[in-house]
């Protein structure tokens, strides 16, 4: 296992990692790889955050992490796992926190618990967004089973320092465990949404790419006049069994594209407009724009590569969609757009001449 080094909180460490064969060429992942932070502890690990690898060079991915201040002292594994032909592939490596001491340790434990204390607030919501919790020990193990989980949520667990062992242990500090329920619907799955961004597609995370094909996937049950809400009584999924399923499925699949490539678009809009003034230019992955007054002629064509790109491939998009949205609705059969015939009138009196 690798060490990287010692970090005090609020560090900032970069979590990379090299995938390529034997003879240095890198492999086709399923999806972007990720890192998961654990705390060693003297029995088990706890997971305490996961970072989504952006690649920066062909085989090479990598993001950067900032430890939190609510980490404490000890070790922490590094957990980087990614896919190759659905096979799941695991690499770890670790680094050491030490505390930071000041002179004056009483204003550090006022300033400290201040921060702790400003924390739960931030973590733990009015009661009308709380749900309520079966709590069980067993042995080492809290066993929390929540009354009601519901899709499309996001959830919070805080254990605060007050929980203590049988033998009287307590937490240094507050741990926070997030997690995200199911989504729903969902009719496409990131595999094919990869398919159509291609290059694209490791510029955004797995939850933005299953927040996109919800978010179609609701769309398309709102055109079809479908409850779109999971937890309503009267939610049901489509099946294959339906004649418009697999045109719903391709709306779906192109929907959440433009979705993902629009937030990209936006996304350099506003680097643009924050950025490109003060620093004469940006980077996003391994796309990088220098504005720069020395930049030539030939730079700056090449520079708008993305946006070119990003254009071109919305367009496309766009006709698919217009073309499953029609689907849906069996517009595009042959006979459906009939032409307006004209009606005639009858009993009509021509007038009298008015001829001397």
């Amino acid at each position: 296992m690798k060490f990287i080094g010692e970090y005090s909180k609020d560090s900032k460490i970069i979590l990379e990692i090299v995938i390529k064969n034997k003879n240095n060429q890198p492999l086709n992942l399923d999806l972007l790889p990720t890192a998961t932070i654990f705390y060693d502890s003297s029995d088990s690990k706890i997971m305490l955050s996961s970072v989504t690898l952006l690649s920066v060079e062909e085989g090479i991915y990598a993001n950067e992490f900032i430890i939190p201040n609510m980490f404490q002292k000890g070790r922490y594994i590094i957990e980087y796992s990614f896919a190759v032909n659905s096979q799941t592939y695991k690499k770890y490596s670790y680094f050491m926190l030490n505390d930071q001491e000041n002179d004056n340790e009483d204003s550090d434990t006022i300033l400290e618990n201040q921060e702790s204390i400003g924390k739960i607030i931030d973590y733990i919501l009015p009661p009308e967004f709380q749900i309520n919790a079966d709590i069980q020990v067993d042995q080492n193990k809290i066993i929390i089973t929540p009354e009601e989980v519901k899709s499309n949520y996001n959830y919070t667990v805080v254990l605060t320092k007050d929980i203590k062992s049988l033998s009287g242990y307590s937490l240094e500090t507050d741990q926070v465990i997030e997690w995200t329920t199911e989504y729903q619907p969902l009719y496409v799955s990131p595999l094919e949404v990869r398919s159509v961004l291609k290059d694209l597609f490791k510029y955004f995370s797995i939850r933005e790419i299953y927040e996109s094909i919800r978010n179609a996937g609701q769309e398309a049950h709102q055109l079809l006049r479908m409850s779109a809400n999971p937890h309503s009584a009267d939610f049901e999924l489509l099946t294959d069994d339906d004649n418009n399923y697999y045109a719903v499925t391709r709306f779906v699949l192109y929907e959440s594209s433009s979705i993902l490539l629009n937030s990209l678009l936006i996304q350099l809009l506003n680097m643009r407009d924050s950025e490109l003034d003060n620093i004469g230019g940006f980077k996003l992955g391994d796309f990088e724009v220098d504005t720069s007054s020395n930049s030539s002629s030939d730079n700056n064509e090449s520079n708008e590569s993305i946006d070119i790109m990003i254009q071109e491939l919305l367009s496309k998009i766009n006709g698919k969609i217009k073309f499953w949205k029609d689907a849906m609705f069996n517009r595009n059969a042959r006979g459906y757009a009939k032409p307006v015939q004209a009606v005639y009138k009858g009993g009509v009196v021509a007038p009298e001449s008015r001829d001397f």
